[in-house]
């Protein structure tokens, strides 16, 4: 199977990753993929979406077959306890006396009605059209917000192990500092070095922990956050452990942007919902402007009746057509008629909007992740060259021939170079998720 652009870079980054918060004893590992599963059985607005979308299909489902008509059964049951009240009486009934006379005090009837619409002016097949389309919005838009849900984890948690390599590299700047404080101390008793150079090297290790400090307190909320998405009470929740993944695959070309763009206005969810809505506003436009028509049915009744006053016992059918004609309505249906085919077009102009931000979209994706590709290879040669000057610079006042400011800001220097780094691998992959978002397909 193809891996995604997205999924290479994103266990490119937790392959260089260490957890600079370590990991705790009690703590329940969480792979990125088990983090989008809850938070999509979490998002009540995912929810929402699905249960309104089962319902549109379900109504869809209802039209679809109207054109086939509806049969309905009648029946009841009437009963009188009237038993002297007088009643019609045949020259028969006379005749056979009054024992024999029909004095039923029950009456039972019941029948099959039978109602086919045959012209409408469009009305049906136009009903059954909207309907199926408003159905298949319905289900592009619960998609489309699946996608923006895995994308705002993905985010968060990438966040994390950014932070963490963040953290990381000023931990080992902080341990490093520590090693120099100590070679500074041990050098002053043998006259090598100054008090000046132990309070420089000391100020920048407050420096140093306040840096990782401010990391710390933005992984908290970062995973807060994620918290927040998998739906779990931040004071109730489980202590998690992001899972690094080992993998290679940095190198990529991406498609030429026409490709991307015609991928996004092919795939792109809300595009096609919106192009459904629009093909329902004029789907219904014909049903309102069919109610200026006439229309005709035809029907069939099948009915059956016993008892009663003179104890009638009978079974007998009929078969009539119906035809309606509209008249005058002081232009109501006229009015309804317009409104209707104005919102149609309305519907047809945000359509050609949304594919121009569209394009714009894209653009702008693809615009950040080659800045983002851009970055990576700034911050990799920049972390080479920090490092090598910190080499330099150590020696130089190992040696006695350099001093403790330019030792500490090459220190500081590579640091951050190395922080840098991390968050440029963190900054591509988000960008090209983006991407991915953006077209809602893959990015090669």
């Amino acid at each position: 199977m193809r891996r995604s652009v997205g999924a290479i870079f994103l266990v490119t980054l937790l392959a260089q990753v260490p957890l600079a918060t370590g990991a705790q004893d009690n703590a329940v590992i969480l792979p990125l993929d088990e983090a989008i599963y809850r938070a999509m059985q979490a998002n009540h607005h995912i929810q929402s979406l699905q249960a309104g979308a089962k319902a549109k299909d379900d109504r869809a489902q209802s039209e679809k077959n109207r054109w086939l008509g509806e049969l309905m059964l009648n029946g009841g049951v009437t009963v009188r306890d009237e038993d002297t009240l007088i009643r019609p009486i045949t020259q028969n009934m006379l005749m056979q006396g009054p024992a024999n006379m029909p004095f039923d005090d029950q009456y039972a009837f019941w029948s099959l009605d039978y109602r086919l619409p045959i012209y409408g002016g469009g009305s049906v097949s136009g009903t059954r059209e909207s309907a199926q389309l408003t159905a298949s919005a319905s289900s592009l838009a619960t998609r489309r917000a699946i996608l923006g849900v895995r994308h705002q984890v993905l985010v968060a948690y990438v966040d994390i192990l950014s932070l963490d390599a963040q953290m990381a590299a000023w931990q080992a700047q902080k341990e490093a500092l520590d090693s120099l404080v100590g070679h500074i101390e041990m050098g002053r008793e043998a006259g090598k070095y100054s008090r000046v150079d132990l309070l420089k090297t000391k100020v920048e290790q407050q420096n140093v922990t306040m840096k990782a400090q401010s990391l710390k307190l933005g992984r908290e909320t970062r995973y807060a956050a994620l918290v927040a998405l998998l739906g779990e009470n931040q004071s109730a929740a489980a202590q998690y452990e992001l899972v690094p993944v080992g993998d290679s695959g940095l190198e990529f070309d991406l498609p030429p942007a026409t490709a991307l763009v015609d991928s996004a206005l092919t795939n792109r969810g809300d595009l096609k919902a919106m192009k459904d809505m629009a093909a329902a506003q004029r789907a219904n436009a014909s049903v309102v402007g069919g109610s200026r028509l006439p229309q005709v049915s035809i029907g069939g009744n099948l009915s059956g009746s016993h008892g009663g006053t003179i104890d009638f016992d009978d079974t007998y059918w009929s078969v009539s057509a119906l035809v309606s004609i509209p008249l005058l309505d002081m232009g109501r249906r006229k009015n309804l008629s317009s409104t209707a085919h104005m919102t149609a077009r309305s519907a047809e102009y945000d359509v050609l909007d949304m594919e121009g931000k569209i394009r714009a979209e894209v653009t702008a994706s693809i615009a950040a992740v080659d800045n983002a590709k851009s970055n990576i290879a700034t911050q990799q040669t920049t972390l080479e060259l920090a490092t090598e000057v910190g080499r330099l610079e150590q020696l130089r006042y190992d040696t006695g021939r350099g001093d403790i400011d330019n030792l500490l800001k090459s220190k500081s220097g590579q640091s951050m170079a190395e922080a840098s780094l991390a968050e440029a691998r963190h900054n591509l992959l988000i960008a090209l998720n983006s991407l991915q978002l953006t077209i809602e397909g893959e990015c090669r």
